[in-house]
């Protein structure tokens, strides 16, 4: 698993990217703190779920390698922390669901 590390809220979370896949195949990214002294003075235990910044459009066709990426509110600069740890790579295309637009990744994990 890669690591990265991602600001929420106010604390920077070292984590593990754990790859998935939702019902529909499509490709699911999981972040779990890992074990660190960053994490230990911050009170953040191993295995705690940090977020899950990939949404689920069943109505969508990807490749076998993409997915889609929220990149604001609660997951704001995810995107950016996930492309320079080389977990994702941003395709440049977005796909719209109701208010929001989602980017598309080609995963490298």
């Amino acid at each position: 698993m890669k690591a990265v590390r991602v600001k929420v809220g106010g604390a920077m979370i070292d984590c593990v990217v754990q790859k998935a896949q939702y019902g529909n195949n499509q490709i699911a990214l999981l972040l779990i703190a890992q074990h660190s002294t960053n994490n230990e003075t911050q009170g953040i235990f191993p295995g705690m779920p940090v977020g899950k910044p990939t949404v689920c459009l069943p109505e969508q066709s990807f490749a076998p390698n993409e997915t889609i990426i929220k990149d604001c509110d609660e997951y704001a600069g995810f995107l950016d922390a996930l492309e320079q740890a080389e977990i994702v790579k941003a395709t440049g295309r977005e796909i719209s669901s109701g208010y929001v637009s989602y980017k598309v990744v080609d995963v490298l994990i």
